[in-house]
């Protein structure tokens, strides 16, 4: 008796568990939609603006992925009368996205003084070969 009503338990673990998983995804799969709808409509705004003239659509929207996200998600909990504090969490986004930006620059520039330093050493046995 003790097994089986075990088992039970763990079935309506494991169910509630799947029920949770569903609910996450349908949650994704909705803020993705949001935000690729938002994506569009700034397309759009922007290209009527005259700022985007050498984008496609698709390419903006990759561009952008990142900020259409964040919209959507703040779009998704307002729907469903979640709590949101829009000026505040978008203080945060930028702030996040200034830092990962300082950090894909800071990679970049150690990605650069590398190869530039790869290539000093390269030029400088390339030199001594030529004055033999």
């Amino acid at each position: 008796m003790l097994e089986e009503e075990e088992k039970l338990k763990e079935e309506q673990k494991k169910n509630i568990k799947r029920k949770d998983e569903d609910r996450e995804a349908a949650r994704e799969k909705e803020v993705d939609d949001i935000a690729r709808e938002w994506a569009k409509r700034e397309f759009f705004r922007k290209g009527m603006a005259g700022e985007i003239i050498d984008m496609t659509e698709e390419e903006y929207i990759e561009s952008i992925m990142d900020r259409a996200k964040f919209e959507g998600d703040i779009r998704w909990r307002q729907i469903n009368g979640l709590q949101t504090d829009e000026e505040t969490e978008l203080e945060d986004f930028k702030s996040q996205q200034e830092k990962k930006k300082q950090a894909m620059l800071e990679r970049a520039k150690a990605s650069l003084s590398e190869l530039l330093d790869d290539e000093t050493v390269s030029a400088g046995k390339g030199g001594d070969d030529d004055d033999e």
